[in-house]
């Protein structure tokens, strides 16, 4: 009985996860610090250009520092214990790949006897960075929180009002989490109106 739940809970999860049309946040890991790592996973039939992705932790209701105030050019987070990354221009992620973020490539490498696709704070000039956001958004003591802590996967195109939140995970408390709701901000676009 044991081994029939956890095949149907295997067949749930990969039917879930193959059928959605956007990127995904797949794997977490926080513990060892040296091995944290986000992985990400194209469950599209399309390779997707990631070049106007982003991905934080980077949020603090009591100072009003979110991620989606990038539109405005301040406050938005990142720095210290908390990353504001992109991923570089022309980055790419093909049908059904799944690809790794490590916080650094040296510590990835130490704990998992390879490489990950892409590191924050660059220690190995053979994996390709993540840029920063903004001036000043990844710091060498970014980390992932074990007791509580956010991860948001978004897209914005650098030019509109609006940041397109593409996946978001929570876990150990409820402290990071965000809610948009009523939230509307007037960025870089020529018109006033928000998005």
């Amino acid at each position: 009985m044991n081994i029939f739940r956890t095949t149907l809970f295997f067949l749930f999860l990969s039917t879930f996860i193959f059928s959605q049309d956007h990127l995904l946040i797949t794997e977490i890991v926080v513990t060892p610090t040296s091995g944290e790592f986000v992985e990400i996973h194209n469950p599209t039939a399309n390779p997707l250009d990631l070049s106007n992705y982003y991905l934080t932790d980077a949020t603090s209701a009591g100072n009003g520092a979110f991620y989606y105030n990038i539109v405005t050019g301040g406050n938005a987070g990142g720095g210290g214990f908390d990353f504001h990354a992109r991923f570089p221009n022309g980055a790419t992620i093909a049908p059904g790949e799944f690809q790794t973020i490590a916080l650094k490539a040296a510590d990835f490498a130490a704990t998992y006897g390879q490489n990950p696709t892409y590191e924050m704070v660059e220690t190995d000039a053979a994996v390709a960075n993540l840029g920063e956001a903004f001036s000043g958004a990844i710091s060498e003591s970014a980390t992932l929180s074990n007791a509580g802590e956010v991860i948001i996967l978004y897209f914005w195109n650098g030019q509109s009002d609006l940041v397109q939140d593409v996946d978001y995970v929570v876990w150990g408390d409820k402290a990071e989490a965000v809610d948009k709701t009523g939230v509307s901000i007037d960025g870089p676009d020529a018109d006033s109106a928000p998005s």
